[in-house]
């Protein structure tokens, strides 16, 4: 499997987690391999916070942590900028039914699996360490670095996007990739 991001859910301020200590249950949302979907970047941009990883024994602040609430809250917003750009009638002759269709049916999905009592947290935490891995910098700067792109991200809908035809690209955002099923619980 390629090196990926992790982005769980969970209900214990991960900074709180002390060593073996770990209480909480880590909730699957979804993964990303290599790069950093701008989906991710929107859930995590409200305050996004430096903490140590759950899942991997990482020296120093490896992850990064926000409000779900907030991340939820900004998606939405992000979905109406998606929702406007494909309504029928903006581009009548370059989007089709179906590719609007597409992406409605992917904006609901997310908003389902993200709204169901079972996936939220008071918390989103990306982890970060597989991605790590990759690279001879230190964990903790490349931490850092991404924490820095997510603040500084623009989150509106990319201009690229509002004219493709290609579903990929809307895929390519991070939609379509809600997944608990192979995330059980890690629980410790």
């Amino acid at each position: 499997m390629a090196n990926r991001y992790y982005l769980f859910s969970l209900d214990q301020n991960p900074t709180t987690i002390k060593g073996d200590n770990r209480v909480s249950c880590l909730k699957g949302i979804s993964d990303y391999s290599y790069q950093l979907p701008l989906v991710f970047i929107i859930l995590l941009k409200s305050q996004p916070t430096l903490c140590k990883s759950i899942m991997y024994d990482c020296e120093g602040n490896t992850a990064i942590y926000s409000s779900y609430e907030e991340g939820v809250k900004n998606l939405k917003i992000f979905f109406d900028q998606l929702s406007a750009a494909y309504a029928p009638g903006y581009f009548k002759t370059l989007f089709s039914k179906p590719l609007t269709d597409k992406i409605q049916a992917l904006i609901q999905e997310a908003l389902m699996f993200l709204e169901s009592p079972e996936n939220i947290g008071k918390y989103f935490i990306l982890e970060c360490c597989d991605i790590f891995m990759m690279n001879d910098e230190p964990y903790e700067q490349q931490c850092e670095e991404l924490k820095q792109e997510i603040e500084s991200a623009v989150t509106d809908v990319p201009r690229y996007i509002t004219t493709t035809t290609d579903i990929m690209k809307i895929y390519a955002l991070g939609l379509g990739y809600w997944e608990q099923e192979w995330f059980s619980p890690i629980c410790v």
